[in-house]
């Protein structure tokens, strides 16, 4: 049987392809349509798949959606005639009719041309809590699901045994925790759905000394172990151009602009010259309270998540945890439930957000349990696609053919040797918004400077951004404060918590090392991904180092390159030095 998930609407469109007990493929629109977050149809991912398995959509038994639209739409008519937002109202029910979204049915089976009686669908934080139990291995689970808004809830909690999902907590808008992140991810100048790990890079250059401003906004009930947001400073129920009101602004003052500059104490290679000394202390004395607020923030945040989770957990008939949601990406908060709670097998979703959902709808339509060990759930392209790509762009100037793959990846850990920064493309693309060596940018992890090259030159982004280790799973223990038994699919295979690096080598890994002495860890397993296994290992022995840096394959604002065109493109507008897309080695006409 072949059931298609789908997720779109809001953010993050995407589809997953279930075949039988196989995920075939789980890809985003955004790969296709090269629009950050797209929430269109994705038609454009449907019909690249078909057409790699050379199937139509008469193959398709069941298509299942995400959520409950009519109650979704229930919630914001309520809410918009509570608000009186009499426009917004206008607007959302003309675009509902045009597009015959009320019968949701009706349009995907007019979009895909496929009969009414084959689509189903499901509730939003279900299918969260699918997407992570049902793709676990978990035999039982608590399984937690937290994210912005779904229909009404927000954060969900179940228990999950064999096949069955059973709701025991919810909680419902106002009261998110997602949003209240996303309120200060706006504040700091970051764009909502798009920022929010932008504010978590952002905390510890800051300390955590605004908890009793931020504790005005949100009340913590500790005695029944909940939250309740305080409306006063947050507009959560209807659409506005920001999360908060002008109560929250007379508690936190002007909000940082998007295009500020982060000048701080540690960045000050960054103040251009012509500053006067006056603007410069202005400028860090500003950046310095925000990276306070980010820091109190993430904080509260992690106290909350904890709060939730150790209330549930202790009294969870398993010891297993299961996470989604938007707010599951937050690998800080994770990395603090690896080490306060360490559940017995601890299973995030890849794709945690709303594109994950698309695998939970069509595993828990199908009674389907998987163990998800791998994320490389993409296309993968051949050599004639590389080389159609490489002969139609004129601008490349030293192209190097090595077939020998052994070879290839002495050269590339060579090159990584040499400081060379590096776009590594091979395989099948990454399912969820982390680059697992698959669309990667890498580099040698010893040198602190090439972090601030890669952010300046490379990525054309915030300085303060850190970047992941990727580290040979048998070798980690010795360089991270992690365990040396982890399972192949526990939520540091696809980087997805940050942990401490051991003091005593700290120093030789300064480009991976945050500056609060953490890592967002991504263990590489050679039963999972042996190409980039071997370059790891290749690279270690040359520099006694089993890591190296890892970033996405992108620049500023888009998303992760997917197919060798966007591959070359991006490298051709960033000043990487190579490109190593097998069997080609592309030098750049910036490396001199």
């Amino acid at each position: 049987m072949k059931i298609l998930g789908l997720s779109f609407g809001f953010h993050d469109s995407s589809i997953v392809l279930l075949d039988n007990e196989k995920i075939v493929y789980a890809v985003s629109e955004e790969m296709y349509t090269r629009k950050k977050h797209d929430f269109s149809f994705p038609l454009k991912s449907i019909e690249k798949v078909f057409e790699r398995l050379n199937i139509t959509i008469d193959d398709i038994d069941k298509v299942v959606y995400y959520e409950d639209n009519l109650l979704k739409l229930e919630r914001i008519l309520t809410f918009c005639a509570k608000d009186d937002n009499i426009d917004y109202l206008k607007d959302t029910i003309n675009l509902w009719l045009s597009e015959n979204r009320i019968d949701l049915k009706e349009y995907i089976s007019n979009k895909l041309g496929i009969e009414k009686d084959k689509i189903f669908t499901l509730n939003h934080h279900l299918s969260h809590a699918a997407s992570a139990f049902f793709a676990s291995g978990f035999k039982d689970a608590l399984i937690i699901t937290f994210d912005g808004v779904g229909e009404f809830e927000t954060i969900t909690v179940w228990e999950g045994k064999d096949l069955d999902l059973k709701k025991i907590d919810s909680y419902e808008l106002p009261d998110s925790l997602g949003l209240f992140y996303s309120a200060f991810t706006s504040f700091l100048g970051f764009e909502v759905n798009e920022g929010e790990y932008k504010v978590m890079g952002m905390a510890p250059y800051g300390t955590p000394k605004y908890l009793n401003k931020i504790l005005k906004t949100i009340k913590i009930d500790k005695e029944r172990k909940r939250f309740h947001i305080n409306p006063e400073y947050f507009n959560f129920t209807t659409p506005t151009d920001r999360l908060y009101t002008k109560k929250f602004l007379e508690v936190f003052g002007k909000p940082r602009e998007k295009e500020l500059p982060f000048f701080t104490k540690d960045f000050q290679e960054f103040i251009p010259n012509h500053l006067t000394n006056e603007e410069i202390n202005t400028l860090i004395q500003r950046n310095e309270y925000y990276a306070d607020i980010a820091s109190s923030v993430q904080k509260v945040t992690e106290d909350i998540i904890l709060m939730i989770i150790e209330n549930h957990f202790n009294n969870s008939f398993s010891k297993n945890l299961c996470l989604s949601g938007g707010v599951a990406l937050n690998s800080v908060a994770n990395g603090i439930i690896r080490k306060k709670i360490d559940p017995s097998g601890f299973f995030i979703q890849p794709a945690a957000g709303d594109a994950g959902s698309a695998m939970g709808a069509a595993l828990f339509y199908a009674k389907k349990k998987i163990k998800l060990e791998s994320a490389l759930l993409g296309e993968e392209f051949d050599k004639n696609d590389i080389l159609k790509a490489i002969e139609k762009n004129i601008y490349l100037e030293e192209v190097e053919r090595i077939d020998d793959l052994v070879k290839f990846l002495e050269k590339v850990s060579q090159l990584l040797l040499e400081q060379k920064v590096i776009g590594w493309f091979y395989g099948r693309f990454e399912w969820g918004p982390r680059a697992l060596g698959s669309r990667s940018i890498i580099a040698d992890p010893r040198d602190e400077k090439i972090k601030l090259i890669i952010n300046e030159k490379v990525k054309y982004r915030e300085p303060f951004r850190p970047f992941a280790p990727s580290v040979l799973f048998e070798e980690a223990h010795k360089w991270f404060e992690i365990k040396n038994n982890l399972d192949k699919n526990a939520p540091e295979n696809f980087m997805l918590t940050v942990t401490q690096v051991k003091e005593e080598v700290k120093d030789k890994i300064k480009a991976v090392v945050h500056i609060d002495g953490t890592a967002r860890i991504q263990l590489v397993r050679k039963e999972i991904n042996p190409v980039y296994y071997q370059l790891i290992k290749n690279f270690y022995e040359k520099s006694k180092v089993p890591i190296i840096l890892n970033t996405s394959f992108n620049l500023k604002g888009e998303p992760i390159v997917r197919d060798p065109n966007d591959a070359i493109r991006t490298f051709s507008y960033s000043k990487m030095d190579y490109l190593a897309i097998y069997p080609y080695l592309i030098k750049s006409y910036w490396n001199d």
